[in-house]
């Protein structure tokens, strides 16, 4: 190859390599962008859920029924 085509080829990455590196910023500030907001989204709703818990009455825990006998009146065999 000769020395011109060496220089143009340079050239062209080079110009690519920068075409992509703003390309990469852009989507890394994008991906930033919505990060962000994601984690605004779920404190507010963590802050609205914990209002609620707050609001709740704690639950009446169920009393168990008392287990019958499963043999009532057979005595154990010796």
């Amino acid at each position: 190859m000769n020395k011109r085509l060496m220089a143009k080829k340079k050239r062209i990455s080079a110009d690519l390599r920068e075409k992509v590196s703003a390309i990469k910023k852009k989507a890394d500030a994008e991906i930033r962008k919505v990060e962000n907001r994601t984690k605004a989204i779920l404190m507010i709703l963590d802050k609205a859920m914990k209002k609620t818990m707050a609001k709740r009455k704690p639950a009446k825990k169920k009393k168990l029924a008392k287990r019958k006998p499963a043999r009532k009146g057979k005595k154990k065999r010796r």
